[in-house]
């Protein structure tokens, strides 16, 4: 096996960064679900890339039927995939009624671990891969019998509430090769939280490359406003409840602006039933627009002027934030998880002093009568893409990880 070790030296700050070839490396990826959500485009960026350097990435996805985001995805890219019966989500419904997926789950265990131990046997990877805590269950009998060499791309923390979570999460830190982090928000809660970590880089996402689609039907603006987006999903801990009595009160108060929405509320259909009723409010008069899943979300940023989000939750790194950064547009944020290493405050965006209504407002208002400011901020967010998140600099990071610990 013939791998590229031509290793990457120091350079300069501001100078262009070689990166290594993964010639020879094969990478197997655990990737179960179907969805795509922030996460897996995260991965799927983190995939593309590898390939783009070389290696070979063969992704393991499920069987199951219906349609599969990720698969297509997959497709799109030109990515290898493969197919294995991965279950369902573990969770308290499997004691109820729907206990019979208990049984499909167990099942799903030993065929993916079957499979993904007979690919490595058959196309001997140089690694695998995996981010997600339910991927791992349906593969950890086929890690505990493979000593290649595992990454673990933590793109959330693990989870630790029950024995048995604190079990099998222990078992992903101990059979991780290296841990990757997506920000220093993160990597600092593994340290805290855990007694035993391995090796943990960070590497911050890189703006997902959606495959092309046509610019979204955009609602009418009205004359000279301002108009905000929020981009993911439609729910509580996104932040949306409180965002909303934010837009209400500064249209109340007489401010010109707009606020569209582009995301679904998965799995909570009734919830986006009353965010349209509200949105039909009078006093609106239109001005919030809840557009459901938009695909060409770069479009959607680059034909609004501010990009919002919210967050409730300690989000280790939303990809939006990066998107809005790539169409040149500043974000506001909440001082959650992650986000407060995205932005510059006052440069390229707007941190709020807390998580409240109040706070946001002030954000948005920040940037409602300075479009002076929303453009510098803008340019300056596009900057500090290629500055600090820059593509070359995404894959040397990303080859280091897999030179460094491929088997010699």
């Amino acid at each position: 096996m013939k791998i590229a070790f031509d290793m990457i030296e120091h350079q300069p700050a501001g100078a262009p960064v070689p990166t290594s070839r993964l010639d020879g490396v094969r990478i197997l990826a655990l990737f179960g679900g179907t969805k795509l959500f922030g996460q897996e485009r995260a991965n799927l960026e983190v995939f593309r890339n590898l390939a783009a350097l070389g290696a070979q990435v063969r992704v393991v996805t499920t069987s199951r039927s219906g349609e599969n985001e990720v698969h297509r995805e997959l497709q799109g890219h030109g990515i290898e995939s493969i197919s294995a019966p991965f279950g369902y989500t573990w969770h308290r419904y499997l004691l109820g009624r729907h206990f019979y997926y208990g049984f499909l789950n167990l099942y799903g265990v030993l065929a993916v671990s079957w499979r993904t131990w007979r690919e490595v046997r058959r196309w001997q990877p140089t690694h695998l891969y995996c981010m997600n805590f339910q991927y791992f269950i349906y593969v950890w009998p086929a890690l505990l019998l493979t000593k290649v060499p595992f990454i673990w791309r933590a793109g959330d923390e693990l989870p630790r509430h029950t024995g048995i979570h604190r079990l099998i999460s222990t078992q992903v830190l101990r059979r991780a090769s290296l841990l990757v982090c997506n920000s220093k928000f993160l990597k600092t809660q593994f340290e805290k939280d855990w007694k035993w970590v391995p090796e943990i880089r960070v590497i911050y996402n890189y703006p997902s490359v959606r495959i092309a689609d046509a610019l979204p039907s955009l609602p009418g603006r009205h004359p000279n406003a301002v108009v905000l987006t929020f981009v993911g999903q439609v729910s509580e801990h996104k932040g949306i409840l409180i965002l909303w009595e934010a837009i209400e009160r500064l249209v109340r108060s007489g401010k010109n602006i707009m606020l569209w929405i582009a995301g679904t509320a998965n799995w909570n259909e009734g919830f986006m039933d009353c965010l349209q009723a509200r949105a039909a409010a009078p006093d609106l008069n239109g001005r919030i627009v809840l557009l459901g899943f938009v695909k060409n979300v770069r479009a959607l940023l680059e034909n609004s002027d501010v990009h919002v989000c919210p967050s409730i939750f300690p989000e280790p790194s939303p990809n939006v934030v990066l998107e809005a950064k790539q169409a040149a547009k500043p974000s506001v944020v909440f001082p959650m998880g992650g986000m407060p290493e995205l932005i510059q405050h006052q440069v390229d965006g707007y941190i709020c002093r807390d998580c409240s209504a109040a706070a946001l407002i002030e954000g948005i208002n920040y940037y409602l009568d300075r479009p002076e400011e929303r453009s510098r901020a803008g340019t300056a967010a596009r900057q500090s893409v290629e500055e600090k998140y820059g593509l070359e600099r995404f894959r040397k990071q990303w080859a280091e990880i897999f030179l460094q610990t491929v088997k010699k």
